[in-house]
């Protein structure tokens, strides 16, 4: 799960970065093949322009590993403080090659009663 952990560093650190073809050039082949690259760009870009820089936790609130015959997923979820305000957000990977891979990402802004 470590490696994963590690993932999700480097992929706030490209989200924040604006590198979104970097982010999806490193996802799985599946998330590769099942989406758009402008529909991830415009994805990715709303979140990054949403929420802002973010500080990644050191730990996930919740995490799930899976592995069978067709391979290993590792789900990641993290309540995050970002520049404009809290973000939760679900990453999937997909281990490739040995590597986790992204190959699903969630992101919602909780509502807050003010």
């Amino acid at each position: 799960m470590a490696p994963a952990q590690a993932q999700v560093t480097v992929f706030h650190g490209r989200l924040d970065s604006e590198q979104y073809d970097a982010i999806i050039d490193a996802a799985s082949s599946a998330f590769r093949g099942a989406v758009k690259r402008d529909a991830a760009q415009r994805y990715l870009k709303a979140v990054h322009d949403q929420a802002g820089a973010c500080a990644v936790p050191a730990r996930p609130v919740s995490s799930f590993m899976n592995s069978n015959t067709s391979g290993t997923t590792v789900r990641l979820q993290y309540y995050l403080q970002c520049s404009k305000g809290p973000l939760n957000e679900v990453i999937t990977f997909t281990v490739e090659d040995g590597a986790p891979r992204l190959s699903n990402y969630q992101a919602s802004v909780p509502f807050v009663l003010k």
